[in-house]
């Protein structure tokens, strides 16, 4: 199959550029490269998938990239939406939606999000967009150059650098359903020409709730964040110092939670809880999606939030060691400090949390909540900060006039989550504990982690030795990783009902070493055509699972430490750009296969009425898919941009523990080479998570001058589409033990249409309007599900937002 995949991606653009080239022999060239620059429609895109600024047409790897002009036409306004426009990407969500963590192609583990060319964000997709120059998504293990936390791909984004000459800046505003309302303000300050300039950046959303909670006035999935950016840049010489300094604040109600399915013969569901269950059902059932919009308030008045702090500095600074002629020589480093804490408490089962509620601090497993309890009541309130610091240098070359590019350097992270003995991250209540909380991870003595690697990579350019435009590229880079953590087990005050750290200390820690290398060989027939073919492998760090006590055998395959995992990806694209009589066309494909060994996932398990999420090295998967991407350009006023992805995934390997620890030794469906004692189950027919099989994207684009008086008229209409996708790891395993509980534990293929209508630069004024419409059809889909059918009985889904208008008006100065 993988074959005809390759066929495929390589077979369509080269038929494509043949037609291309037909037609072209009718038409007389254009007589300037000018001419013909603007004939075709196109404009360079310039990324940064190489640490070096390169055209997106040249760069060897799969690359979606989107200008921050772009982000405004698509409505994108936060991370979390970029699967719109990057086909292979996903937003992996569990308990809440701003713990949402990226996968690509995938694979949740392994993808980072860069930051000015630094790693950020704690970790998470969440972060609203504020003055980006451009965001890119880069598809496959990046481990050479981008470290060892990108073996399944990266996202960077790429804040506005300040201008050293220019005044300038932008007001950006918006109102909409609701209570939408989002101000951005930008303003430019050139302090000294050529050497000195300063950039400030504010902005402030705000949108009501569009989840009601029945029997109350109260909304969740209201959205409130603030965010302040300043950008220093500094110039002298060959020497340039870029500094950015961020802050952003979150404080809004918890990711509404509706109830997507329940188990009805769980052991722990009791008659009460059943009749609860049955009638929020049947609610759901008669009305529709209006229903779904709709969830119980907490049945014990507790508070729902979701609070972030989030502080970071940037320092990238670059000297030029040498620029003479056929000789360049460049030395970069780049510093960055990160200061992250979040938490988020509220009712999780989508019937008030009579099931389950608690608060959940964060998507892995550091320590930021600093939850606990007064007698029977939660107390959730944000921890201390994870602070994590990095440095990297880099020696970039080119020499001999650009046969020889390369980069060399050195990384080093260290990661701390300070000591807290006030609270812990995860504390759940379940079936209504009238005792109170359940603490499942205790509290954090000490929690470092720390890795150091070297690297380099090279790119010869083989048409100075007589072969014209072949080039071949090579990196390796080595990695040594290393992590502490010591938890104390938590004691009950039988007074105050407070947790309190016990006697107990589980000290667990881990050290990894690996490698990475990339290999690339790449052709450039002509201008406009360039094919690759490379190889690539990412090593992944094992980790300590942060729960105390440790349960041990009582939950499948739990180890208090996991190993290190392997991908390696072989991938071949085409890069091509035509036009076919007067239409213009960029098509840019790839096809990859990649095995992914030793894989560490998510799993639940249930001991002594208490829910453990901690990661197994469970299995080894295969991936097959192909990529395209594009542009068709009918003329300068009508243009379609377009993305689709094809992922076929399976576990090559996963004969183990049952995740959900029900099957026993003697059972029927246990394999003939289980250990004596143990049942091991063959759970290789299980989909992948978190990836749909088939996504695709469409934007239809229209212009039109209305003349100096009026303004330029802009349409835009975007499709997007996925096929179902699952929420769980072991979702056959899910079927087998409850059949009935598909759409609990996944969603189904859906569609999104939005509309924008813009008037650009009114009566010759400089401002801008738009009018638009998100998810026009009102489609109900779920971004993501607490699918725990067998370890507490029930799923709940979290909803995207329902169909929303505004009004935008911006301008530039």
């Amino acid at each position: 199959m993988f074959k005809r995949l390759l066929l495929s991606s390589a077979v369509l653009p080269l038929t494509l550029f043949h037609v291309a080239h037909a037609a072209a022999q009718e038409t007389a060239p254009p007589e300037s490269a000018d001419e013909e620059a603007s004939r075709q429609g196109f404009t360079d895109i310039i990324v940064t998938a190489r640490r070096v600024e390169e055209n997106l047409q040249r760069v060897p790897t799969s690359v979606t990239a989107v200008s921050g002009d772009m982000l405004r036409t698509e409505s994108v306004i936060a991370v979390k939406d970029l699967p719109k426009l990057a086909p292979s990407l996903s937003v992996v969500s569990y308990f809440n939606d701003m713990n949402a963590r990226f996968s690509v192609r995938g694979l949740s583990a392994g993808v980072t999000t860069y930051f000015a060319e630094a790693p950020c964000c704690g970790g998470i997709a969440s972060a609203p967009f504020l003055d980006i120059a451009s965001v890119q998504v880069l598809n496959g293990p990046q481990g050479t150059l981008f470290g060892r936390s990108s073996a399944a791909g990266a996202v960077l984004i790429t804040p506005q650098k300040p201008e050293f000459n220019d005044w300038g800046g932008l007001v950006d505003m918006t109102v909409g359903t609701y209570g939408r309302a989002q101000f951005t303000g930008v303003v430019n300050i050139p302090v000294v020409d050529d050497r000195l300039a300063v950039r400030l950046a504010v902005n402030a959303n705000r949108v009501g709730g569009y989840t009601k909670q029945f029997g109350t006035s109260k909304r969740v999935d209201d959205v409130n964040n603030q965010q302040y950016r300043l950008g220093i840049a500094f110039k002298s010489g060959g020497l340039e110092n870029t500094l950015f300094a961020s802050y952003e604040n979150i404080d809004q109600s918890a990711t509404g939670s509706v109830l997507a399915g329940y188990k009805p013969t769980h052991p722990n569901l009791s008659p009460a809880f059943l009749a609860v269950l049955e009638a929020e059902t049947a609610r759901l059932e008669q009305g529709g999606k209006k229903a779904a919009r709709i969830t119980a308030p907490p049945y014990d008045g507790q508070a729902q939030l979701t609070q972030m702090k989030h502080a970071s500095v940037v320092n990238n600074t670059q000297i030029e060691v040498i620029d003479s002629g056929a000789t360049r020589v460049r030395l970069k480093n780049i510093f960055s400090f990160d200061s992250f804490t979040s938490n988020s408490a509220g009712s999780y089962d989508g019937v008030g949390g009579i099931l389950q509620e608690g608060a959940f601090a964060s998507a892995n497993y550091s320590n930021f909540g600093s939850n606990n309890q007064v007698g029977t009541r939660l107390t959730a309130k944000l921890g201390p900060a994870l602070h994590t610091y990095t440095n990297e240098l880099q020696l970039q070359a080119e020499l001999w006039d650009g046969l020889l590019k390369a980069n060399i350097g050195g990384f080093y992270q260290h990661q701390r989550a300070p000591q807290n003995l006030e609270g812990t991250t995860n504390v759940y209540k379940l079936y209504s504990n009238p005792n109170g909380y359940l603490n499942a991870v205790g509290f954090i003595k000490r929690s470092v982690a720390k890795e150091k690697a070297v690297f380099g990579q090279a790119t010869l350019d083989l048409s100075y030795a007589g072969i014209e435009g072949l080039s071949i590229t090579g990196g390796y880079r080595y990695s040594w990783s290393d992590s502490e953590l010591t938890t104390i087990a938590p004691v009950r005050n039988p007074v105050t009902g407070r947790f309190e750290p016990g006697t107990n200390e589980t000290n667990s820690a881990t050290k990894s070493k690996g490698y990475n290398y990339t290999l690339s060989i790449q052709q450039q027939f002509t201008p406009d055509i360039m094919a690759y073919a490379s190889a690539t492998r990412a090593y992944v760090p094992g980790g300590v699972n942060a729960i105390s006590p440790p349960p041990g055998a009582n939950l499948p395959g739990y180890k208090p430490v996991y190993d290190a995992a392997t991908v390696n990806t072989q991938e071949i694209g085409l890069k091509t750009q035509f036009y076919l009589g007067d239409v213009a066309v960029r098509l840019n494909t790839a096809a990859y296969n990649t095995d992914y060994k030793n894989i560490a996932q998510t799993l639940l398990g249930l001991v002594n009425g208490v829910s453990y999420r901690y990661l197994a090295n469970i299995a080894a998967i295969q991936l097959r898919g192909v990529e395209a991407a594009g542009t068709v350009v009918f003329n300068p006023s009508f243009s379609v941009n377009f993305g689709y992805s094809y992922n076929h995934a399976k576990y090559k390997t996963w004969t183990g523990v049952d995740p959900y620890n029900i099957a026993r030794p003697g059972d029927a469906i246990c394999v003939p080479e289980s250990p004596a004692g143990v049942c091991f189950l063959d759970l290789s027919n299980n989909p992948l998570p978190y990836m749909p099989k088939h996504s695709g994207n469409v934007t239809l684009q229209y212009t039109a001058p209305l003349g100096d008086d009026v303004g330029e008229l802009g349409l835009s209409a975007s499709f997007f589409t996925q096929s179902r996708v699952y929420y769980v790891a072991a979702a056959a395993r899910d079927l087998q033990l409850y059949p009935g509980g598909l759409d609990a534990i996944s969603q189904a293929p859906y569609s999104t249409i939005n509309l924008r209508a813009e008037l650009r630069d009114v009566a010759g004024s400089g401002w801008n309007g738009a009018v638009f419409v998100n998810n026009l059809t009102d489609k109900l889909y779920a971004t993501g599900k607490v699918a725990q059918l067998h370890t507490l009985g029930f799923a709940a889904a979290n909803y995207a937002p329902p169909r929303m208008f505004g009004l935008q008006v911006w301008k530039k100065f």
